[in-house]
């Protein structure tokens, strides 16, 4: 895809976009196609989320400097910072080779500056979310760091990683687009169907089709995060109706909201059968890598047909029925795990995992979503 910057773009938006190019195309396409102020305070977060991640992920060879740059992190969420700060935080972070991770480090300054310009209600709806990934992170970067490698040994371990890199990000769009809801005089009554729950489903579903795609590259790297390939794509299919719902429950008056969502959960469906085709037929991880991305004229194939049907839910569901059936042929039925925890130890570890969260779901809903799971 081309670079992606709209002429109606203001300043700020096409700063986002530019480092969106470099960091994640397929994001960068289809939020440049949102409305104002979704655009931005979208584009924000994510920018924000993959700061966050480049600490989480960079090469540390001192858990001391990475605790520090997480702790920086935070503080920065909470008191917006001098340039010269950020630029001492910029420089604990170690080196990734990845040209778009180094240019938006660059200019982290711009990031923050602009988080702490934004009106408080959606200072508020984008901090706690932000502060539970970092959390989650630093949680999950402590087991690294203990064990010489980050390994996940169940699903449920899975559920619980993916809560906090990606499901929270659910969070997020959803009490974004609620405070936009309002703006446009929606009643509570049309927003009742889009669910908080169903939201970190989407993030689940996003952050699990991201593990396997990339699995090879990521155990290289000491990051050991699909314990089972077969069971973590056998549990997506729930994390994939629950998002379906989170998608048919956006009112039709938030339409290019409706197809940024629909854009992201339909082309993760595309990128399954590509991806576990690739791993099937290759031994070679580099010829792996090369076969992983379904190609450009079948992705906007696919953007035009939900581009034309996101107003009929009907329609939606049909497409969505017709590409799952292939990952999941019918007939096959699933195997609900419950609860991990059998002992004492294990209940204080799911406690000390809840605690770490900080937004609007209650005990039983993060139970539901990462202490049980379906395979």
């Amino acid at each position: 895809m081309l670079d992606i910057v709209e002429e109606n773009m203001t300043t700020e938006e096409i700063f986002y976009q530019k480092h969106l190019n470099r960091v994640s195309r397929s994001f960068a396409f289809c939020i440049a196609r949102l409305k104002a102020p979704l655009r931005k305070q979208i584009g924000l977060s994510y920018l924000i989320c993959r700061l966050l991640d480049t600490v989480e992920d960079s090469p540390w060879s001192s858990p001391r400097n990475q605790e520090l740059a997480y702790l920086e992190f935070d503080r920065f969420m909470f008191e917006a910072p001098s340039l010269i700060e950020v630029q001492n935080w910029a420089e604990l972070i170690p080196k990734t080779g990845n040209d778009g991770e180094e240019k938006l480090l660059a200019e982290a300054d711009s990031i923050f500056s602009n988080f702490h310009s934004l009106p408080e209600v959606i200072r508020q709806v984008i901090r706690p979310a932000v502060l539970s990934m970092s959390a989650g992170m630093r949680y999950f970067s402590k087991q690294n760091s203990r064990r010489g490698s980050l390994r996940l040994r169940s699903v449920q371990k899975v559920n619980q990683y993916c809560f906090f890199v990606a499901g929270v990000v659910g969070e997020i769009l959803t009490k974004l687009v609620s405070v936009q809801a309002a703006d446009l005089g929606l009643r509570s009554s049309e927003m009742k169907r889009l669910s908080l729950e169903d939201g970190y489903h989407f993030g689940l579903f996003l952050q699990k089709v991201n593990l396997l795609k990339d699995q090879i590259v990521d155990e290289q790297e000491g990051r050991y995060l699909v314990p089972n390939r077969a069971h973590v794509l056998r549990s997506l299919k729930k994390d994939a109706h629950r998002a379906l719902q989170y998608l048919l429950g956006i009112p039709s008056q938030l339409k290019e909201f409706k197809m940024f969502c629909a854009w992201s959960l339909f082309l993760g469906l595309a990128s399954l059968p590509q991806i576990e085709k690739a791993y099937n037929e290759n031994e070679d991880w580099q010829q792996v890598y090369k076969n992983l991305k379904i190609p450009r004229e079948q992705a906007m194939e696919l953007y035009s047909t939900l581009e034309e049907s996101i107003e009929n839910n009907s329609q939606v569901v049909e497409t969505f029925n017709e590409m799952i059936s292939e990952i999941w042929p019918p007939g096959k039925s699933a195997l609900e795990l419950k609860s991990t925890a059998e002992s004492p130890e294990e209940d204080r570890e799911q406690d000390i995992v809840a605690s770490l969260y900080q937004g609007a779901l209650s005990r039983s809903q993060l139970n539901n979503l990462m202490f049980t799971c379906e395979i």
